[in-house]
């Protein structure tokens, strides 16, 4: 049976990273318009709840166009179908850093603010009571890499977004093939994604956390009792 993980906010804290990467990438991309805003973290951090993104370049483009709207109908003739690759080009820079053959100006990289919400030691006593884990990102793999190092911890069973791009049922039939577990995510595209497989594929299991240590271990515990006693039927 499979334990999944969402990454970010659920094995490790993003916002010292992604959520700043996201602030600074719109404000930075809307300077540049002449639409002068600042983004506050907490508004990122609400539509990541009540918002279905694929990824922080989905969230980041919203948001753009969302303030420049607000701002200044003037510039829309201004962002093109390039936008996406000024997203990700900027974004990778503040968030990769020097790690960014493409960065756009020099940056030390906003990944090493990161830190692990649970512990290797965890992770490897799920691996020793037989229950497969896997995880499922809107990370690349590089990025999978980094907070693999993070945690001290390797996924030999992952999606990233070169795979399939939540919420896209895919990505965890992929991994699973239709065998029972528990998805533990910490945003509404989490949820869509296990609504979306029990509609094509079967039954799984969703737990929604908030972006906090304790309550990631408390998930784990969970998923791990609700397994343990459906195999015992």
């Amino acid at each position: 049976m499979w334990i999944i993980f969402d990454v970010d906010g659920v094995l490790i804290d993003t916002s010292r990273s992604y959520d700043t990467a996201v602030k600074m990438t719109v404000e930075h991309i809307l300077r540049k318009y002449g639409v002068m805003s600042s983004i506050s973290l907490d508004d990122i951090r609400e539509l990541r709840q009540r918002r279905s993104f694929s990824d922080d370049f989905e969230l980041s483009e919203w948001m753009i166009k969302k303030y420049r709207r607000c701002e200044d109908e003037e510039i829309s003739h201004n962002f093109s179908h390039g936008l996406r690759i000024e997203i990700e080009r900027v974004f990778n820079t503040y968030y990769l850093g020097e790690l960014y053959s493409h960065r756009i100006f020099p940056y030390s990289g906003l990944w090493k603010h990161e830190r692990p919400l649970l512990s290797s030691a965890i992770l490897e006593d799920l691996s020793r009571r037989g229950f497969k884990l896997g995880v499922i990102t809107g990370r690349d793999r590089l990025e999978l890499r980094l907070a693999e190092h993070l945690l001290n911890f390797r996924f030999f069973h992952a999606v990233t977004r070169e795979d399939y791009r939540k919420p896209d049922p895919r990505a965890l039939w992929s991994i699973t093939k239709g065998e029972l577990g528990v998805y533990i995510g910490d945003s509404k595209v989490d949820e869509l994604l296990v609504e979306k497989y029990r509609r094509s594929y079967g039954e799984f299991l969703f737990i929604m956390v908030p972006r906090d240590a304790e309550s990631t271990a408390q998930a784990v515990e969970m998923a791990a009792d609700y397994l343990g006693s459906y195999s015992m039927h």
